[in-house]
């Protein structure tokens, strides 16, 4: 495939995905339309053009054969940050500095979780769009959210938000991290050693690009609306 560097930025994505999971027994490798779950976006990843490279970052084997499979680079990820308590920044800090050692060098992130298989191609070309344009240091995708939403004190439901009706058409909207799309200025990982800034960008999505697998559930869904 033949790259067009967006703005002359060369731009690095990223498919983080450890082989443990606290929900769903190898989630990125479960099959999803006879597609492993990871097969979905190793795929939009290829089909983007504005990547100058694209790799996966895991600990699992079974990951690293479906990888190559795509002839799509993948990087073995130490165990210290292999964990469930691991965050992504420490992925995304890891893989640069690996590639740089190659003398490989990048301006932006697109950090594409695999658990994400019904995301758009354009959603995450406007993402790339919207964070170059404006010089961002970080852009995610949200979804919109007018659930009630509060945590458990002494037995009791607090709401987080004082809503005053009960009637969900009239309630204000929140919104909600996605995993769609993640947007970092490489400069600015390297100097904060985090992928979201204070002040983050954002592009809104609809809650079926949305849709985050995360148990049996959520399987059985995108098994159904993936056409």
């Amino acid at each position: 495939m033949v790259v067009f560097l967006y703005k002359k930025k060369k731009i690095l994505a990223i498919i983080p995905a450890r082989k443990g999971s606290t929900g769903i027994k190898e989630k990125n490798i479960r099959l999803v339309k006879n597609k492993p779950l990871i097969g979905w976006t190793l795929e939009l990843a290829d089909s983007i053009n504005f990547f100058d490279k694209v790799v996966v970052s895991s600990d699992c084997k079974k990951i690293k054969n479906i990888t190559e499979k795509h002839k799509i680079d993948f990087i073995d990820r130490p165990k210290i940050i292999s964990s469930s308590t691991a965050k992504t920044d420490a992925v995304l800090i890891h893989t640069i500095d690996y590639l740089e050692r190659k003398e490989l060098y990048f301006d932006y992130i697109v950090t594409l979780e695999p658990t994400s298989p019904l995301r758009k191609k354009e959603t995450v070309v406007k993402s790339i769009k919207k964070a170059v344009n404006k010089k961002l240091d970080s852009l995610i995708c949200i979804k919109q959210n007018q659930e009630l939403i509060g945590k458990l004190i002494n037995d009791k439901f607090i709401p987080l938000v004082n809503q005053k009706s009960r009637r969900r058409q009239e309630r204000k909207s929140y919104f909600c991290e996605t995993g769609v799309s993640y947007i970092t200025n490489v400069n600015f990982l390297k100097k904060k050693k985090k992928m979201i800034s204070k002040r983050t960008g954002f592009l809104i999505v609809d809650s079926k690009e949305s849709l985050d697998i995360n148990d049996e559930v959520d399987l059985k869904l995108a098994n159904l609306l993936i056409t």
